[in-house]
Protein backbone atom coordinates (compact mmCIF):
# COMPACT_ATOMS: atom_id res chain seq x y z
CA UNK A 1 0.00 0.00 0.00
CA UNK A 2 2.85 2.52 1.30
CA UNK A 3 5.05 1.85 -1.67
CA UNK A 4 1.69 2.60 -4.45
CA UNK A 5 1.41 5.89 -2.36
CA UNK A 6 4.63 6.69 -3.18
CA UNK A 7 4.36 6.06 -6.82
CA UNK A 8 1.14 8.21 -6.78
CA UNK A 9 3.23 11.07 -5.07
CA UNK A 10 5.71 10.73 -7.47
CA UNK A 11 3.94 10.86 -10.23
CA UNK A 12 1.63 13.70 -9.37
CA UNK A 13 5.09 15.39 -8.52
CA UNK A 14 6.26 14.71 -11.93
CA UNK A 15 3.03 16.06 -13.21
CA UNK A 16 3.19 19.70 -11.34
CA UNK A 17 6.91 19.88 -12.57
CA UNK A 18 5.69 19.68 -16.03
CA UNK A 19 4.16 22.86 -17.17
CA UNK A 20 1.55 22.24 -19.84
CA UNK A 21 0.86 24.97 -22.50
CA UNK A 22 -2.07 26.85 -22.75
CA UNK A 23 -2.17 25.84 -26.49
CA UNK A 24 -2.90 21.92 -25.44
CA UNK A 25 -5.63 23.31 -23.49
CA UNK A 26 -6.87 25.31 -26.51
CA UNK A 27 -6.47 22.22 -28.58
CA UNK A 28 -8.31 20.23 -26.44
CA UNK A 29 -11.47 22.41 -26.64
CA UNK A 30 -11.55 23.15 -30.10
CA UNK A 31 -11.06 18.79 -30.72
CA UNK A 32 -14.54 18.01 -28.16
CA UNK A 33 -16.27 21.06 -30.21
CA UNK A 34 -15.60 19.71 -33.14
CA UNK A 35 -16.51 16.18 -32.12
CA UNK A 36 -20.03 17.35 -30.28
CA UNK A 37 -20.64 19.17 -33.73
CA UNK A 38 -19.88 16.07 -35.55
CA UNK A 39 -21.91 14.20 -33.31
CA UNK A 40 -25.12 16.49 -33.49
CA UNK A 41 -25.16 16.74 -37.67
CA UNK A 42 -24.94 12.59 -37.43
CA UNK A 43 -27.99 13.03 -34.85
CA UNK A 44 -29.66 15.26 -36.66
CA UNK A 45 -29.61 13.38 -40.15
CA UNK A 46 -31.15 10.23 -38.86
CA UNK A 47 -33.89 12.45 -37.25
CA UNK A 48 -34.77 13.83 -40.39
CA UNK A 49 -34.73 10.47 -42.36
CA UNK A 50 -37.01 8.99 -39.78
CA UNK A 51 -39.20 11.88 -40.09
CA UNK A 52 -39.36 11.82 -43.90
Amino acid sequence: MSSEKNLNKTVVRKWEKVKVPKMIYLFDIVFWLVVAGVTVLIITTILSIFIR
